[in-house]
This record gives C-alpha cells, structure tokens and sequence, in this order.
C-alpha cells in the first residue's frame, strides 16, 4: 500500500527528495522507517488548529492586498497602522504588491514565473527584489519547482471548486488573491479584508513582462469567487470587500474605514 509523505529530512535515492516535498512511498514497510528515523512525516499530520503551517492566526482578522488598480499608497498605510494597532491582525500581500506592502505577514503568488520574471523597468528578477526588503520565510506558492528553486512555503493545490477544508491543501479558482483566501481560513482567521480585488483588467503597477498575463479571465474569477464565497459563509466566516468600484460582488462591499472601524 503507498503511503504519501512530507520530506523532513532529503531523502536519498536516484533522484533525492529535499525537506518539505511531498512525495509517495511503495512500500510500507520503507514508509513506516522514513517516519521513525524522523526524515519524513505522514502528509495528514499537518496541524490543523493553532501553528498551521507556523502561522498562528485563530480568531484573527487578515488584510489580503491584491493588485487590482483600485490599490492605492493611501489604502496600505491604512492597512500598516490598522495592523500595528492592536494584536490578531495579519497582512497577506498577492504578488508585485509586495512592493506597497513589504511589511506584510505573507507574501502570496501562485504562479512560479512571477518569482522568475525581470521586471522591465528595473531590470530585477521580482524573486531578488522582493528579497531586498522582506525575508523568503515570509513567502508562499502553490508551485514546488518555485518554491525548492528559492526556498518559498509550498502548499500544494487543487483545481477543485469552492473552499479547500483539507488542510493539506488550497484550491486554485484561477487565481492568487483566490488561494490567498483559501490559506487565511486554514491558518484561522475567522475576518477577512479584500483590497485590490477589482475583478477588472489590469493592475495597480506597470504590466508583467512576458510570459505572466496582465489580463486574467475576470469573468472566470467572478465565478469562482461565488461559490468560494458560499463555503466561507457556512463556515462562519466573515468576509469584506473594500476595493473600491470593484466588479467582484460575491462578498459584501464595504468602505474600508467602516471595515477598519472594527
């Protein structure tokens, strides 16, 4: 019977296995002595309440910046103060908005080229960038070649509908401000904050390069976020909307001072 693991330790063989991969062990027997030696854990043994994944955020309310062009300066150092005031509160930052951002708890992209893509302007590869202002222990992604090449958090993901309740894994719904949500339920939150979530073409900051689009499939989106957003509310979590003139109704809309205001 074949038993999937989580690397603690490399694993050797033909083609050697480094800590955190998740792989799958033929044998039993061989699985079984992966576990007692301490190279590996069975991949169900994630925590699921407090330390999910080393983030300890039950009960919190968590901030996710997305990069729609409705994201503005004035938006995130709203965001920084509300976030340093007071404890049980979290910022999760999708993509180049790390830059508006840095000081986030969690930077979130889920395409791996994003991490390997040379801005334009600046002539930098976003990983190095990103890297000059926030620690790589502060950044996740659903792809494992990105996250074994530079040392990110791994969480493997699903093409599936709705909510993930595995906490082993997030669904994908097209989009990383999507699985960012997805990742805030696991570690706890119980409130959550949208900027950013425009669901329209475009962004904030200049185009990607090439090969990362600039024009996602917005109605897609619109979708997903429906039946994500019926998952959420059964179970009991609230969540706002503030991106203003946002397309996205799936959640409620709310301006962000009366969502701060709590």
């Amino acid at each position: 019977m074949s038993t999937r693991l989580v690397a603690l330790k490399p694993i050797p063989g033909t083609i050697a296995i480094a800590p955190g991969a998740t792989f799958i062990e033929l044998d039993a027997e061989r699985a079984a002595l992966w576990v007692q030696s301490g190279h590996a854990r069975a991949e169900c043994d994630v925590p699921i309440a407090e330390g999910w994944n080393g983030l300890d955020w039950k009960g919190a309310t968590v901030a996710i910046l997305a990069s729609g062009p409705s994201l503005t300066v004035e938006q995130c150092d709203a965001i920084r103060a509300w976030r340093g005031a007071a404890r049980g509160r979290y910022v999760i930052a999708i993509n180049t908005t790390f830059r508006r951002a840095p000081w986030s708890d969690m930077l979130y992209a889920c395409d791996g080229e994003w991490f390997r893509a040379v801005d334009k302007a600046t002539g930098t590869r976003y990983i190095d960038e990103a890297t000059g202002v926030m620690d790589r222990s502060r950044m996740w992604t659903q792809d494992k070649s990105a996250a074994d090449a530079f040392g990110l958090h791994y969480i493997a993901s699903d093409r599936a509908p709705g909510l993930s309740r595995d906490p082993r894994r997030i669904n994908q719904g097209n989009n990383s401000g999507y699985q960012a949500i997805n990742i805030a339920y696991h570690a706890g939150a119980k409130r959550m904050i949208l900027l950013g979530f425009d669901c329209k073409p475009g962004h904030w900051h200049a185009p990607h390069p090439s090969p990362l689009s600039n024009r996602g499939p917005v109605d897609k989106w619109k979708r997903n976020f429906r039946g994500l957003a019926a998952d959420l509310e059964r179970e009991g979590i609230e969540v706002v909307n503030c991106s203003p003139g946002t397309a996205l109704t799936a959640f409620k809309v709310q301006p962000l001072a009366d969502a701060l205001s709590r």
